[in-house]
């Protein structure tokens, strides 16, 4: 084997000191290697922790958007018309099924408002003995029943008048016959009163 000598005056195999070179360089480069790993690995960790996140903000943000304030819109309509009051606007709604559930209400909204209107109208007609009328909108479902009420109630009321008027133009007819009688009897009396005074 081959000695070097240096400056400090020791000699060393060369084929050691390789040795221990490659070694230390192998170590170097496997810490850095294994250092590189675990910052790569903690890098990718910490991009997909940040990218859940996003990803789940996303997600709250179009649930809330999508589903939890068209509800809450829905929710109250809902105790709107409970309370009677049928101006509420659920009209903006997204195209999903809340968004169909917002609106069959305010289709439901429309027709009770037409019903309701309809009703107003029938009976303000009756109220004024107009007896001919109809519904706007043909009723459906449970408002037939009320419908066939309101129209029973008008045939009820008609035949009624019918009748009344009827005996009104008999007690008119009946009345002119007394009032011509009357006027005969007045006239035989007043004939009689003269043959009275004239025979006097």
């Amino acid at each position: 084997m081959r000695y070097r000598s240096y400056t400090g005056g020791t000699k060393v195999k060369k084929s050691v000191f390789n040795k221990f070179y490659v070694t230390i360089s192998a170590s170097i480069v496997l810490l850095l290697g294994s250092f590189l790993l675990q910052a790569r690995v903690a890098f990718i960790a910490n991009a997909m922790l940040v990218l859940v996140a996003a990803m789940m903000a996303m997600t709250l943000f179009s649930l809330r958007r999508q589903v939890i304030v068209p509800l809450e819109q829905i929710h109250c309509g809902v105790q709107n018309m409970l309370e009677g009051d049928l101006s509420f606007d659920v009209s903006d709604m997204p195209e999903n099924e809340v968004g169909e559930i917002g609106q069959s209400l305010m289709k439901v909204q429309k027709q009770l408002i037409q019903y309701l209107q309809d009703i107003e109208h029938a009976t303000n007609e009756i109220a004024y003995c107009h007896l001919n009328t109809s519904p706007q909108e043909k009723p459906v479902g449970k408002f037939k029943g009320v419908y066939n009420s309101i129209e029973g109630a008008v045939d009820n009321l008609s035949e009624v008048i019918g009748r009344i008027q009827y005996a009104a133009q008999q007690v008119t007819q009946n009345s002119n016959q007394v009032s011509g009688n009357m006027k005969i009897l007045a006239h035989n009396s007043q004939d009689q009163t003269q043959a009275i005074n004239s025979l006097a």
